[in-house]
């Protein structure tokens, strides 16, 4: 695994010999589930990555990469369905007022990956070309300018849905923080500049996403993240139970809960620099309700939190 996946939660996996963390509760608990949808909302205010994705499909690994480069290819069949990249917009740019950079790598099994800008039309205006590798591709963008990247090769620009392998559009400037930096001043005194990097990676073998969905490749973010896939094994498409709508959740790892601590305490530094005060209340808070459950860990009010109550409401549910 190279450096960057050691690094990244996406795909880190956990060593054979760590257990799952066993619930002390014994009702039904969504495990991480409200975590990222809550990850989700909240990164979807700064970007959007839409992402294509089949049902009811195998994944074959592609065993010509090396062992550094997890890569699989999606192997469709007849009765697969596909699911396009939909933006959540008018897909077409507007007159830009707050600049953006960004950087994106190409780290797929795809010989290149085509890069198109959506002009004020509509029309996808195609501005250069991503090798496999480690290519990078920098751009001066503009928030609110959605971009589109397809799959191809060098000698043949693609048309058509199924060639997409991300449709991609940032929505604001990131607050940033020491550690996570996103933004920086123009030259001259310019404008203040946001800074949103991604990788875009095959999708590992036997990993598809949390709702059981195969998506034709993955987005490697570390500081707006999409949530983690799932290896396969452990998604129960087969569960109906409507009295019971966490049945199929599996006990989560000490690694993701490590990873959504650290995301949501970065992200309320995030909050506390674009709102000086908000996120501190925040942090206060809820390292408060974490005390409470180190020192009284068999007390299960401790272990539930009443969306209805003032104080967690303002402090933590509606930031």
């Amino acid at each position: 695994r190279d450096q960057s996946s050691n690094n990244n939660p996406q795909y880190r996996l956990e060593a054979p010999n760590t257990p799952p963390i066993q619930l002390h509760s014994k009702a039904c608990h969504p495990g991480l589930t409200a975590y990222y949808n809550w990850l989700s909302t909240t990164t979807s205010l700064y970007r959007i990555y839409s992402i294509p994705s089949y049902a009811n499909v195998s994944v074959r690994s592609d065993s010509s990469l090396s062992q550094n480069e997890p890569s699989a290819t999606v192997s469709v069949d007849s009765e697969s369905t596909f699911y396009p990249a939909i933006l959540p917009m008018q897909p077409s740019s507007e007159r830009g007022q707050v600049p953006v950079y960004l950087e994106v790598t190409n780290r797929t099994s795809y010989e290149s990956v085509h890069v198109y800008w959506v002009d004020y039309k509509g029309n996808e205006i195609y501005k250069g070309s991503i090798r496999n590798g480690g290519g990078i591709w920098t751009q001066t963008t503009y928030i609110g300018h959605p971009w589109t990247f397809r799959k191809g090769r060098d000698d043949r620009q693609p048309t058509g849905e199924e060639s997409v392998l991300l449709k991609y559009v940032p929505f604001r400037i990131i607050p940033t923080v020491p550690g996570a930096e996103t933004a920086q001043h123009g030259s001259f005194n310019g404008p203040i500049v946001g800074i949103q990097r991604f990788t875009l990676k095959d999708v590992p073998d036997g990993f598809v996403l949390r709702e059981g969905l195969s998506p034709v490749c993955y987005v490697e973010d570390s500081i707006m993240p999409e949530p983690p896939l799932t290896r396969t094994s452990e998604v129960d498409t087969s569960s109906n139970n409507n009295n019971n709508p966490w049945a199929s959740v599996k006990p989560f790892s000490p690694t993701e809960m490590t990873d959504a601590i650290r995301w949501s305490c970065l992200q309320m530094q995030r909050e506390d620099a674009a709102n000086p005060g908000r996120g501190l209340t925040s942090a206060k808070r809820l390292l408060q309700y974490l005390r409470n459950i180190c020192l009284h860990p068999d007390e299960p009010k401790y272990r539930k939190l009443r969306t209805g109550n003032r104080i967690c409401m303002e402090t933590i549910y509606n930031t």
